[in-house]
C-alpha cells in the first residue's frame, strides 16, 4: 500500500569508521573533573551516540528475521556500502539490556551471561553465542523491567505537566501493566479512546488519557502521535503546508466533541454517589470539637473520589459546529453551521444520522448545543477509535512501524519519524518499510513480538555506526546508530549501581502535599465507595475529632495516622517479598527508584529533567543534548547520593579480592573487562587513593563517554 505512495530513490551512504581504542584514561581527580565539565560543554556526550511473565507462545520464526536482513544486505549492495563487523558479546549484551529493559546489566548478570561467575555456574551454559543471544532477548522481553523501560518511551503520548495529578499516577500504572502484558498496540489505543468505566476498576482508568483540560490540544496530540498528522493549523485556517482544510478539522472533531445519547446497561449508582454531601457539610459546621479543616476531608469524597468512581454515561453525538471565524478557502461552510463527523480518508463509518441531515443553525455560536434530533445514532467516539486503529489505516501502521525501527536502530526509515506529510513523506528504503508494516500486522500489533524479530536480526548485532549521521534518501544501515542514552536510561544506570534490585520495586508517590495527592487508592481498597450517608458522616466527624486532639489537620491525621497516604513509596515485587531476608535491600527508597516509578514528569529541578526528560508540555519533548548542569550533577551530585558502601556495586567490590575489584567495577558500569592498559592505570590510582580508591574509580567510569553512550 505504502509502496504506491513513494518513489524508490537509491544512492550512497557511508558511515564513519569505528574507533577501536575505547581506553578509559587515568588523570588526576581534579583535572578529570575539569575535563568532564569541558566535555559536557563541548562535544559533550559525543553523540556516539528477571523475573518475568510466561514464555513466548512459540519458538522464534526466523523467516521475518531473514527477510529484514536480506533487504538490508540488498540495500547496502545497491548503495555500495559494506556492513559493519559483528559486535562483541560484551557490546551486544549491554546494548540488549539498554534497549529492552533500559539499564546496564549488573555485575552478576554480566558474569552469568559471559560465563565468568565466580561460582563457575551460568544459566546460559551449553548454549552457543547465537542461542545465548536469543535466550537473553526472550528473558529480557518477559522481564518486569521491560514495562518500565517501554513506559518511558510510550508515556510521551500524553501531555500532562502536572506531576501531582494522582489520577494520572493510576493511569501510568495501568499503562505499564498493558505494556508488560503485551496488549496489542491497536487494542491499547482503542481502550484509551473509548473506555468509560470508573477509574478504580478494570480498564476504566484508561479514560484518563483523554483528560487534558484543552480538547483542541489533546485532539491535535492524538492525531499527531498515532496518525502522524500535524492537523492543529487547520483549527483556524486551511493548513498552509498540508492537505487539510478548516472544514475537515471540524468534521474530525465532530467524532469526539459533543455529548450524545445515554449509554445502555449502565451499572446502578454506587452508594457514595447517592449521598447528599451538603447535609454532611452542615453537620461539620455544627460540631464544635472538630479540627477547623475537617471540611477539606469531605471535599476529597465530594469533589474527587466519588466522581472518579462514576462511569461516563453518554456517548458522542458525531456533530460539531464550524467556528464563528470560519474562513476556509478550500471548503464551503458558514460560521455556526452544523457538520457531521467525517474521516480524512478511507471508508466513512456508518453513524446513522437522521435523514435528511439538516445543517441549520448557521448563526449559532460555536458552543451552542447541538439539537438532539441531529445526533448520530451510534457512538461516534467508538467509530473514531475503530477508524484510527484499523489494520487497514495505513498511517497508524506506518507511524508505528517506523517508530519501532527508529527506537531499535537509532534512525527512522523516514524522518522526522513522528510526522507524515501527504505526498512528501517517503522512506529511504520502501521495500524495508513495507516489510516492517507486514510484520506488525502478522504479529497483530504485539510489540514484544515485533521487537523479538528486530533484536534477532544480524543488523542489530553489528558494531554501531558512530559519528554524525543524518537522514538521507540515499542511505542504508551498516549497523545500529550509536547515540547518547536517554535521561531515563542514564538515571536507571546510576540507580542500579546503588542497588541492583531497584528494578524489583514499583513506586507510589508520597503525599507530601495532602491537599493534592489524595489517598484514593486506599479509600477504594477499604471499600469506602459503599459508604452510606451516615457511615461517611461518622467517619469524617471521627477523623476531625481525633485530628483536633492531635493538633494536626484532618487531612494530615488521615494520611499519617490512618495509613491513607500510600506507602513509603517503594513497593516490593513478589520476588522481593518471598526472599526479603536473603536480599540486600539497603538504600532502597522511593526517590532512588527507577525513572518510570517516580513522578512523571519529574520536578523541574530533578536530575531527569536536566538530562532531557520531557516536561510533557508538548509531544516528543525529550532531548539528548548536553548542558553545564549535567556536568555538575555528574561531578558532584552522583558521588554524594549514589556511592554507598553497604549495597550495590561498591558492596560487591568489597567482597572481591585483588584485580577482581577493578574488573568488577568495569563489569557493572561498562559491561566489559578493562584492557591491560586500563587495568594498570586503575591499579596505580587505587594504590594512591587510600580507602576511597574504588569510589574514585567508579566516579571515573560513570563520567566516561562510554557510560553515557548506547554503542
Amino acid at each position: 500500500m505504502f509502496m504506491q505512495e513513494v518513489k524508490r530513490i537509491r544512492g550512497n551512504y557511508y558511515s564513519r569508521p569505528l574507533n577501536k581504542d575505547g581506553v578509559i584514561t587515568l588523570i588526576t581527580r581534579a583535572i578529570l573533573k575539569l575535563f568532564t565539565f569541558a566535555t559536557f560543554m563541548g562535544s559533550a556526550f559525543c553523540h556516539l551516540s528477571l523475573s518475568g511473565a510466561d514464555d513466548f507462545n512459540s519458538p522464534l520464526d526466523l523467516t521475518p528475521v531473514q527477510r529484514i536482513d536480506g533487504l538490508i544486505e540488498k540495500r547496502l549492495r545497491t548503495v555500495g556500502v559494506k556492513p559493519n563487523p559483528v559486535a562483541s558479546q560484551e557490546v551486544l549484551l549491554r546494548r540488549l539490556y539498554l534497549q529492552i529493559i533500559g539499564r546496564n546489566p549488573t555485575v552478576q548478570e554480566f558474569e552469568d551471561y559471559m560465563g565468568v561467575d565466580p561460582s563457575g555456574k551460568s544459566s546460559f551454559a551449553d548454549l552457543d553465542p547465537e542461542e545465548k543471544r536469543r535466550e537473553l532477548i526472550d528473558r529480557l522481553l518477559q522481564s518486569r523491567e521491560y514495562g518500565m523501560s517501554e513506559f518511558n518511551f510510550w508515556s510521551e503520548m500524553k501531555n500532562e505537566p502536572d506531576n501531582s495529578n494522582m489520577k494520572l499516577f493510576y493511569f501510568w500504572a495501568w499503562l505499564k501493566k498493558q505494556l508488560n502484558d503485551d496488549l496489542p498496540f491497536d487494542e491499547l489505543v482503542f481502550k484509551m479512546l473509548t473506555e468509560t468505566g470508573n477509574v478504580f476498576e478494570g480498564d476504566g482508568v484508561a479514560r484518563e488519557f483523554r483528560q487534558n483540560g484543552n480538547f483542541a490540544n489533546w485532539f491535535a496530540d492524538t492525531m499527531l502521535f498515532f496518525h502522524g498528522a500535524h492537523i492543529t493549523c487547520a483549527q483556524c485556517h486551511d493548513h498552509p503546508f498540508d492537505n487539510y482544510n478548516q472544514r475537515q478539522y471540524y468534521e474530525m472533531t465532530a467524532f469526539l466533541r459533543n455529548e450524545g445519547h445515554s449509554m445502555e446497561n449502565l451499572s446502578e449508582k454506587l452508594p457514595i454517589n447517592k449521598i447528599d454531601m451538603g447535609k454532611i457539610r452542615k453537620r461539620i459546621s455544627q460540631e464544635k470539637n472538630l479540627d477547623d479543616r475537617t471540611a477539606a476531608l469531605l471535599n476529597r469524597f465530594a469533589f474527587w473520589f466519588s466522581k472518579w468512581a462514576q462511569p461516563e454515561t453518554t456517548g458522542k453525538a458525531g456533530v460539531d459546529r464550524l467556528p464563528k471565524d470560519f474562513q476556509s478557502v478550500e471548503a464551503e461552510g458558514e460560521p455556526g453551521q452544523l457538520v457531521k463527523a467525517k474521516v480524512l480518508y478511507g471508508k466513512q463509518p456508518d453513524l446513522h444520522f437522521p435523514a435528511p441531515f439538516s445543517s441549520e443553525g448557521k448563526k449559532q455560536g460555536r458552543n451552542s448545543k447541538v439539537p438532539k434530533d441531529r445526533w448520530s445514532e451510534n457512538d461516534s467516539r467508538v467509530a473514531f477509535a475503530q477508524w484510527l486503529t484499523d489494520k487497514n489505516n495505513p498511517r497508524f501502521s506506518l507511524i508505528l512501524a517506523n517508530r519501532l525501527w527508529k527506537k531499535t536502530i537509532g534512525m527512522g526509515l523516514f524522518e522526522p519519524a513522528e510526522k507524515i506529510r501527504e505526498g512528501k513523506t517517503a522512506p529511504s528504503d520502501p521495500a524495508l518499510m513495507e516489510a516492517l508494516i507486514e510484520i506488525v500486522h502478522q504479529k497483530q500489533f504485539r510489540l514484544k513480538e515485533v521487537y523479538r524479530i528486530l533484536y534477532n536480526t544480524t543488523l542489530f548485532s553489528r558494531e554501531s555506526s558512530r559519528g554524525s549521521i543524518t537522514f538521507s534518501m540515499d542511505m542504508g544501515f551498516s549497523g545500529p546508530l550509536s547515540r547518547r542514552v536517554s535521561a531515563e536510561q542514564m538515571w536507571d544506570n546510576l540507580m542500579v549501581l546503588r542497588n541492583d534490585l531497584v528494578g524489583q520495586f514499583d513506586g507510589e508517590p508520597l503525599p507530601d502535599h495532602p491537599s493534592r495527592l489524595h489517598p484514593y487508592k486506599a479509600y477504594y481498597e477499604k471499600g469506602y465507595l459503599n459508604f452510606e450517608e451516615e457511615q461517611l458522616t461518622e467517619y469524617i466527624l471521627n477523623v476531625g475529632r481525633e485530628a483536633k486532639k492531635s493538633g494536626v489537620s484532618a487531612l494530615e491525621y488521615e494520611n499519617t495516622r490512618l495509613g491513607h497516604g500510600g506507602t513509603k513509596g517503594a513497593i516490593p515485587s513478589e520476588y522481593v517479598k518471598a526472599n526479603a531476608e536473603a536480599l540486600n535491600l539497603n538504600g532502597i527508597e522511593y526517590k532512588f527508584l527507577r525513572a518510570s516509578e517516580l513522578r512523571v514528569p519529574a520536578r523541574i529541578d530533578h536530575f531527569l529533567v536536566h538530562f532531557g526528560q520531557s516536561t510533557r508540555k508538548e509531544l516528543f519533548g525529550s532531548v539528548r543534548e548536553a548542558s553545564s548542569t549535567q556536568a555538575l550533577l555528574m561531578i558532584n551530585w552522583v558521588e554524594k547520593n549514589l556511592f554507598v558502601e553497604d549495597s550495590g556495586i561498591l558492596f560487591t567490590v568489597g567482597q572481591r579480592e585483588g584485580d577482581d575489584k577493578i574488573k568488577t567495577l568495569f563489569k557493572g558500569t561498562l559491561s566489559r573487562l578493562p584492557s591491560e592498559k586500563e587495568l594498570q592505570a586503575m591499579k596505580e590510582l587505587a594504590s594512591n587513593s587510600g580507602k576511597h580508591a574504588y569510589r574514585d574509580i567508579l566516579w571515573v567510569l560513570v563520567n566516561s563517554n562510554e557510560f553515557r553512550s548506547l554503542l
